[in-house]
């Protein structure tokens, strides 16, 4: 993360199978990049990411706004 900026990069490679003969492929294979522009309310310290079977999670929690009081003051008598 750079600011509001999460950049996400990765690399895909061809499985290696010694008799196949492909004619299609679902998905590229290479190196990719994506920019995603966060909200400013993103807590960019709290930010988590996780990777199970090709699936990346990445989990960005809102920052909640600091609660203020303010007194009230009483009409002099």
């Amino acid at each position: 993360m750079d600011g509001q900026l999460l950049t996400v990069r990765a690399v895909s490679v061809q499985s290696a199978t010694a008799d196949a003969k492909w004619f299609t492929a679902e998905r590229p294979h290479g190196q990719f990049m994506r920019l995603l522009g966060l909200a400013p309310r993103i807590d960019s310290d709290s930010v988590t990411a996780s990777c199970d079977r090709g699936v990346l999670r990445v989990v960005m929690p809102i920052e909640q706004p600091a609660v203020r009081k303010i007194p009230l003051k009483q009409p002099a008598s």
